[in-house]
């Protein structure tokens, strides 16, 4: 049965089944809100089957897995990020406006999606009613069940509307199998399974029409779904067996269940009367569908015009957007491919004329310098990477050559994407190909991505353009920077004697100070005294912008001890102020590693600043050591610095690390967390940010135990 499903799905690209066009309107017009409220746009995803489902899969693919299993649309909505939401609202809506969907297609298409959502909203007031803990999980089951008629319809759309015609609701699985290889439910529940959710969604989809006897001890999710399916379906013939079951298995009486069908009616004639959709019901139940021809064209016309002006305002935007360094690109990269078109794993190599070679970039989140360790001469043509970026056409390992096997970098390759195969993309722009893109690849995606070709040329067309941009810039902030540095030293190295002066004299007071006071305080002096000699290096080292000038001093760092004397130095300042408590999650042992001290501290003392800055009425933070980390060959320490502060706006996590405006002095920048990136980078470490609304912000340094 699998080998069948298989083959019924290489038909058609599933994560692209049509969804509603008026749904995509509405949304089109969220997205380009000022504010966008992520409610509403849960609220408009909620009512097509098609787009929950793409969101459901997205949020729990592998770019995202990090956050653990998320079955609540308004979740999944806040892991994915509203820049990725964007991006698969637009992607279905350019894909349905240039796909020609027939009329008998769309009749059967919103006819279930009327059967969904009644599901739906049966299912999560079935849950309710019975105490299961997460409804609204019932309610996205409910929206997906008849997943596999859309899929039927899309790969059979001349064959499975007459089928359709006679075998709407009632379990015809039999007869569904010998005309098609396979039931819609069975489906359905392949591909959900595929999800790898541990929520039982894909076994409630599976048993939907299993008799009441075969689903008794089944688990609560299984038995709802199926009830509210046969709730949505049911007729007169039947109605009163299916009331005598729900009483049977969750002791609730006919006239309950009636009530509760009376109050779903008209939330579903709402929805449907606002979508445009005209469905109606005889007393039979025999559903029908009013809509006209004329409305369904004024829809399609109506999303064509949403598309264009979108795209006119991307095209506009689209300079602005572009990232401003390439970690941060190969990072957008991965995720809108793997999002987009399913891609398993996506990895990034970078043409550098200078050593002619394809050399691996890590993204913004990698703790593993596995890819940074990856460089390919491209005068070396066995591998399929070189021979992508001499043919600047996409290659594929399934069309190897038989005598021309594997090379041990392609197969070394496949095996850091945990994948046998790989599809390579060259990137060009006028001619010149500035790198090279592997995605994992199996056989079976083959015909889908064939199916998707062109909008994956056109996808890497714009990244294309992205990246020759960026390239460009860096390449222009190099040369500025150099000619700053230049002039700027001079000055700096005669700033930085004269801050000095002050500070020496500072410095003997303190001393005498610490004479007056005794041994009683000599650990608050000698923390004074390193933060005074620490501004005097840093003044000492404004001046060193050439490599030839940098002296960096390695210490033996006890990360507890340093951690430890932080708190000291904010308890009596910024956290007694600011009403902050702080809880340390240290190691029992020393924790000791080789890195520079004073840069270490001041990378803390940033984030600490930063926590404080976004909690002005009390808050706390947590800091939290963590070792062992594996990353590569190598064991990396990690640094947890945690607020439950508001949490950081999208607009701000997308350029965190980019000097921002004070919000108290306009005409101040604030370079906090910049400083805190440039630092991290010296230290041959990472470092990466996680922030909701609900949660607060985390960071996570991850640091090299010896440089």
């Amino acid at each position: 049965m699998e080998n069948t499903i298989v083959k019924i799905l290489s038909r058609i690209d599933a994560n692209n089944l049509p969804a509603l066009p008026k749904v995509l309107i509405d949304l089109i017009d969220e997205i380009q809100r000022e504010n966008i409220n992520v409610d509403n746009l849960a609220n408009i995803i909620a009512q097509d089957p098609s787009l929950s489902a793409s969101i459901l899969a997205a949020a729990n693919s592998s770019f995202y897995r990090q956050w653990g299993e998320v079955t609540d649309l308004r979740k999944m909505i806040v892991v994915l990020g509203l820049t990725s939401v964007k991006t698969l609202v637009m992607t279905k809506a350019i894909q349905q406006f240039f796909a020609y969907i027939p009329q008998d297609q769309q009749y059967y298409l919103e006819i279930i999606w009327h059967r969904s959502l009644t599901c739906a909203y049966l299912a999560r007031n079935l849950a309710q009613l019975t105490g299961y803990r997460f409804p609204d999980e019932l309610y996205l089951a409910g929206l997906i069940h008849r997943l596999g008629q859309l899929i039927l319809l899309q790969c059979y759309p001349k064959t499975y509307p007459d089928w359709l015609a006679g075998n709407l609701d009632k379990n015809h699985a039999i007869a569904e199998q010998a005309t098609f290889g396979a039931s819609h439910h069975e489906i359905g529940a392949y591909i959900i399974a595929g999800w790898n959710l541990k929520a039982r969604i894909a076994d409630a989809v599976l048993n939907q029409y299993q008799p009441m006897e075969a689903i008794v001890d089944s688990p609560h999710m299984v038995k709802i779904l199926n009830f509210a399916s046969r709730l949505t379906s049911m007729d007169n013939a039947d109605q009163y067996a299916v009331f005598n079951n729900i009483d049977a298995l969750f002791s609730l009486n006919q006239s309950l269940i009636q009530s509760m069908l009376a109050e779903v009616k008209p939330l579903v004639e709402q929805s449907a009367g606002s979508l445009g959709i005209a469905i109606s019901k005889s007393a039979h139940n025999k559903v029908s569908n009013l809509t006209t021809v004329e409305h369904r064209d004024a829809l399609q016309k109506l999303l064509g015009e949403h598309v264009k002006n979108f795209a006119l305002s991307a095209a506009a935007q689209a300079p602005l957007a572009a990232s401003e360094e390439i970690n941060a690109f190969v990072s957008n990269l991965r995720r809108d491919m793997q999002v987009l078109f399913n891609f398993s794993a996506v990895a990034f190599f970078l043409y550098h004329p200078e050593t002619a070679s394809l050399d691996g970039i890590a993204d913004e989140q990698d703790i593993d310098e596995a890819w940074s360790a990856i460089s390919i001469n491209i005068n070396t043509e066995n591998s399929l990477l070189t021979k992508a970026w001499h043919k600047r056409r996409i290659l594929h390992s399934f069309n190897r050559d038989k005598n021309d096997p594997a090379t041990v970098i392609d197969g070394h390759i496949c095996q850091l994407m945990n994948t046998e195969n790989m599809l390579l993309l060259p990137i060009v722009y006028n001619e010149q190909v500035l790198g090279v893109i592997a995605a994992g690849l199996q056989r079976s995606d083959v015909k889908r991505i064939k199916l998707n070709l062109a909008f994956i040329t056109l996808f890497i067309g714009e990244a294309a353009q992205i990246l020759q941009h960026l390239l460009l810039t860096a390449q222009q902030n190099t040369h500025d920077l150099t000619a700053m540095g230049a002039n700027f030293g001079l000055l700096a190295e005669k700033l930085g004697h004269e801050i000095n002066n002050p500070l020496s004299i500072i410095n003997n007071y303190l001393y005498l100070l610490g004479l007056k006071l005794g041994k009683e305080h000599a650990d608050d002096i000698n923390i004074i005294q390193e933060e005074i000699n620490r501004v005097g290096n840093i003044a000492l080292c404004l001046s060193d912008f050439s490599p030839d000038k940098l002296k960096i001093a390695y210490d033996i760092v006890d990360l507890n001890s340093l951690i430890m004397d932080l708190i000291k130095l904010f308890e009596m300042g910024l956290f007694k102020t600011h009403h902050i408590k702080w809880h340390l999650n240290l190691k029992s042992d020393s924790l000791k590693i080789s890195t520079h001290k004073d840069k270490l501290k001041q990378l803390l003392i940033n984030l600490i600043k930063n926590a404080v800055a976004t909690m002005p009425t009390g808050g706390e933070i947590s800091i939290t050591l963590k070792d062992d980390i594996k990353a590569g060959k190598k064991n990396r320490v990690e640094i947890q610095i945690q607020d439950n502060g508001p949490g950081l706006p999208e607009d701000t996590m997308q350029d965190l690390f980019k000097p921002l405006k004070n919000t108290q002095n306009k005409d101040a920048v604030d370079l906090g967390l910049t400083i805190a990136k440039n630092l991290a980078n010296e230290l041959k470490g990472t470092i990466r940010c996680e922030s909701s609304l609900e949660y607060g912000t985390l960071f996570h340094i991850y640091l090299p135990r010896e440089f």
